[in-house]
């Protein structure tokens, strides 16, 4: 094996280098890309979250306002039934007086 075939020339060094170089900016650059594609992800999980919190918070917000809506009709018409039930007992009475005094 002649000494020269063992050497390496000085342009196959530099090639070697420079490919060497080039791998590790490619590798670096996918790296970033990888990165910075992760942070995006990361950012966008995270408006997403707080969407969906807000939007949870409005329905149980209107849920409340629904059911508190409910129980004031609710609340009317009980009132309703018994003003209505004391009416009748009201117009009994006096059909009774009217029926006791005309007896008399």
């Amino acid at each position: 094996v002649s000494p020269s075939s063992v050497h390496i020339s000085k342009e196959e060094k530099a090639e070697n280098i420079f490919r060497v170089s080039q791998d590790s900016k490619s590798k670096k650059a996918k790296l970033e890309s990888k990165r910075a594609e992760l942070k995006e992800k990361k950012k966008a999980d995270l408006k997403a979250k707080k969407r969906a919190a807000k939007l949870a918070e409005k329905e149980e917000k209107a849920a409340k306002k629904a059911q508190l809506k409910e129980e004031r009709r609710a609340e009317k018409r009980a009132q309703k039934a018994l003003l209505k039930k004391n009416l009748k007992a009201e117009s009994f009475k006096d059909e009774g007086a009217l029926v006791l005094s005309s007896g008399k």
